[in-house]
């Protein structure tokens, strides 16, 4: 972890962040059991911050991240998917520190 984290605006952006394998596969799954067409969202129906995920990552691993904060405007506001109908129709959690610590031993860091 040499390379600096590049942060741009304030870092308290908050997200519903959601790993891309757990995505296919909720997507595979409901292409396999659901019976009828809807809309529907994947998510955590929560949020995390930039600074969240970045301080979590840091207590993780004995490396000091170097951060970069780029000053540039941003858009700030929530961005949480409501996952209500998904949840009724396939009863799931998600959660973002379990996949990033998964991550984290995969490519070994310490």
């Amino acid at each position: 972890m040499n390379n600096p984290l590049s942060i741009y605006g304030t870092g308290n952006q908050l997200r519903d962040y959601v790993n891309i394998k757990y995505l296919l596969n909720m997507i595979q799954y409901l292409i396999e059991h659901s019976k009828e067409s809807n809309i529907l969202n994947i998510g955590s129906n929560s949020g995390l911050t930039i600074n969240q995920i970045i301080d979590f990552i840091q207590k993780c691993t004995t490396e000091e991240l170097i951060i970069k904060k780029v000053n540039i405007a941003v858009d700030e506001s929530a961005f949480i998917a409501d996952c209500t109908k998904t949840q009724k129709m396939i009863p799931y959690t998600y959660n973002l520190y379990e996949d990033i610590e998964k991550l984290l031993r995969e490519i070994n860091v310490k």
